[in-house]
């Protein structure tokens, strides 16, 4: 088999064709498979900004909860919290709007649409547990009031995982 041979020159052409195209190919396989990464990042970046900003619109709500977190503590029974309601509807207001500030953030994590779970839990952990505990009682006994016990219950989940973060790994 010669060069000059027309069937071998196709031959040999026909080959560096076939490996360009394959090379190609791959090439556009790495190119999907990091564009796909990077528009992963940017819709994470992009949820964890909303996230944050979330919880610092909150931040005056957390100062009032923290500024009445003796009374809210002592709500054990719904005259208790009834009778709160009357007194605080602003104390109230920001109690609604923290606990839904944290059920949205425990609705990211349930449906897995929070990515970088292990940084924003680190990030909020300690301020969502501590207001978990103050309105925790408060939002059980509006969740028996109303007769709806999945109210605000991903807030619940929240805190469960931060607390398996939380927990010796073995």
């Amino acid at each position: 088999m010669r060069i000059s041979d027309p069937g071998s020159i196709a031959d040999w052409v026909a080959a560096v064709a076939a490996c360009v195209n394959t090379l190609a190919f791959l090439a556009s396989i790495v190119y999907v498979i990091r564009q796909w990464k990077e528009s992963r990042l940017i819709r994470d970046a992009t949820v964890i900004e909303h996230v944050y900003d979330y919880i610092m619109r909150t931040r005056k709500d957390r100062q009032v909860i923290y500024n009445h977190e003796t009374a809210l503590r002592a709500i054990r029974t719904e005259k208790d919290l009834t009778d709160f309601e009357a007194t605080h509807a602003e104390v109230m207001e920001s109690v609604h709007q923290v606990a839904n500030c944290y059920h949205y953030l425990g609705f990211l994590l349930k449906e897995g649409l929070l990515s970088a779970q292990q940084a924003v839990l680190a990030e909020c952990g300690h301020t969502a547990s501590r207001m978990h505990g103050i309105i925790g009682e408060v939002l059980a006994l509006q969740r028996v009031q109303i007769g709806r016990f999945e109210y605000k219950q991903y807030f619940n989940f929240l805190i469960d995982a931060i607390e398996q973060r939380r927990a010796p790994k073995f």
